[in-house]
């Protein structure tokens, strides 16, 4: 049978007068009278052909058509109010996964990763190198986006998370330490251009580009093993240099506010809600990703 001709709210009728065998009751749930009741369950007698229920001394008993259908309904109206609504938030037991664009750019990822087994120790932390950001967060490829500050775009909501400035590596022992120290821009360069965010974040200080990679990451171990300048976000750099052997050099740049982007489809997104502000905490200055919350 085509259940388009048939009007669901005369389905919902017979699932609670199933329940409370009685018209009466169901009526009250329904916030209707008993005639109204009466008149759904002809309306639904006459579309499916059969009696559906009948009284007896103890109420409403259900036709052997009726008491197959009583499950099945239960079932189908049960999912219904599953999709409607909405169901309270649990870091413990959440199952979701968690987008992160760009990861390779954050000096803090082993501090999110550490506060995200704590906080979220049954959910996924995915982290995903985007050449567009922007598009993943809108298309739901991408949950949370660190970017400069003052991004617009259809949908986004930003927050400012930190502070950061351009610093220059160099492999220690690299004969051009001096010169990269002085501020030398005739220097060959790794240039990071994986995407127009990058680019904003990490604009390139020096001469000739001999090297394009696609991550800071990239450009840091290239550096390593080169005579080549790379330029970085002083915290990444700060993390990376006593693992790859660099060396640090301070240039003049100004200090670019960093945000965390997200899309108008998971802004009201309890579960997002609680991951942006996992994001927040560990790029907060000071915060120790241990420190109980207040």
């Amino acid at each position: 049978m085509n259940v388009t001709g048939i009007d669901p709210n005369l389905l919902l009728v017979l699932h609670l007068v199933l329940q409370e065998r009685s018209a009466t009751r169901a009526a009250h749930r329904l916030h209707l009278t008993q005639s109204a009741v009466s008149n759904a369950l002809g309306r639904l007698r006459v579309r499916l052909g059969d009696r559906l229920v009948v009284r007896t001394g103890r109420g409403l008993a259900p036709t052997p058509r009726a008491e197959a259908m009583a499950p099945l309904l239960a079932l189908a109206f049960g999912e219904l109010e599953r999709a409607v609504g909405r169901e309270e938030f649990d870091a413990s037991t959440c199952t979701r996964t968690f987008t992160f664009a760009d990861s390779e750019e954050f000096s803090q990822l082993p501090r999110l990763a550490r506060l995200f087994e704590e906080r979220l120790p049954r959910a996924t932390l995915d982290l995903a190198v985007s050449e567009e950001p922007f598009a993943a967060l809108a298309a739901g490829r991408a949950d949370v986006v660190l970017a400069p500050d003052g991004m617009r775009g259809p949908g986004l909501y930003r927050r400012l998370a930190y502070e950061e400035r351009a610093v220059r590596v160099v492999r220690r022992g690299n004969p051009a330490s001096r010169r990269a120290a002085r501020g030398d821009l005739d220097l060959p360069q790794i240039a990071v251009e994986v995407t127009d965010a990058a680019r904003a974040r990490m604009p390139r200080v020096g001469g000739r580009v001999a090297i394009r990679v696609p991550t800071f990451l990239a450009a840091a171990l290239a550096a390593s093993e080169t005579d080549l300048v790379a330029t970085l976000p002083v915290g990444l750099a700060r993390s990376l240099a006593p693992v790859l052997g660099l060396r640090i050099l301070a240039i003049a740049a100004p200090t670019r506010g960093v945000a965390l982007y997200w899309h108008a489809r998971t802004h009201e997104d309890e579960a997002m809600r609680f991951f942006r502000g996992l994001v927040i905490d560990v790029t907060r200055p000071g915060r120790s990703v241990l420190q109980p919350r207040p």
